[in-house]
């Protein structure tokens, strides 16, 4: 008797110092879910290969629908960075683009010159753990925004004249941004928001929307592309001293986040 009672002894010790007795693993769906609330930062930036419709004019000088610009390439850079503390978010953003527009020589020509930045406060409406990788996030967010835009006109017939002028403003916006997650490597993604200043036919109104696909590549970083959209309509209404751009920017983007 004393021998067996031995024998179960030391195997009883010998299983737990060696930890061979199986002990409860952690749910790896918490884990995810765990890693996923943790992201409190993301960095983007984007390239972004637009095209020029609209219609432009300076100091009375305007180019009408008969020169109405479409079909031309334009390039821009968006940088974007938004954190989260606990149920509020912040988000800032840089915009620049810069679109060459170039027509028959009996036309004018249009450099149109576009400068940003916006920030926001965010908050979350919609933060759905779906299945063990499939979530959704909604948020709204409001805040302000500086706009510089400056235009220049060539005119070649039937006269030669060159025209140019730069508009600043701040406006405040609103908006919402959307994000739903497949799985675990890829999501799609959209955002949208609108911003006035003024009243009446001297308003300024701009209105950006962008949508896409990402891919996480591992570490936190991913793949992104899409489409975006970025529709001004300013009109100073001083006759001579007259500032106007009812345009939109519209074409494909490509570019990277990174979370952490």
């Amino acid at each position: 008797m004393y021998r067996y009672f031995s024998l179960f002894i030391y195997t009883s010790v010998s299983l737990f110092a060696f930890d061979i007795v199986p002990q409860p693993r952690p749910d790896p769906t918490e884990d995810k879910v765990q890693k996923y609330d943790d992201i409190q930062h993301t960095f983007r930036l984007d390239v972004w290969f637009s095209d020029f419709d609209g219609k432009s004019g300076i100091d009375g000088f305007e180019i009408d629908s008969d020169y109405s610009y479409s079909d031309n390439d334009g390039l821009g850079t968006v940088v974007e960075y938004k954190f989260w503390q606990q149920d509020i978010g912040y988000r800032f953003s840089i915009l620049l683009g810069y679109w060459d527009e170039q027509e028959d020589w009996d036309e004018p020509d249009l450099t149109v010159s576009i400068a940003s930045f916006d920030g926001a406060i965010m908050t979350n409406l919609i933060h759905q753990q779906i299945s063990d990788d499939v979530k959704v996030n909604f948020n709204l967010l409001g805040g302000g925004r500086l706009f510089a835009i400056e235009q220049e006109i060539y005119a070649y017939y039937p006269y030669w004249g060159y025209i140019d002028d730069t508009h600043t403003w701040i406006e405040p916006f609103i908006g919402a941004d959307f994000e739903f997650w497949l799985n675990n490597k890829f999501y799609l993604f959209s955002y949208i928001d609108y911003g006035t200043l003024g009243f009446g036919d001297a308003a300024t109104h701009t209105c950006n929307f962008k949508a896409g696909f990402g891919i996480e590549l591992g570490q936190g970083l991913a793949f992104e592309g899409g489409y975006r959209i970025l529709d001004i309509n300013i009109d100073t209404d001083n006759g001579d001293d007259s500032f106007i751009l009812d345009a939109k920017m519209t074409g494909y983007f490509i570019g990277m986040a990174y979370r952490f």
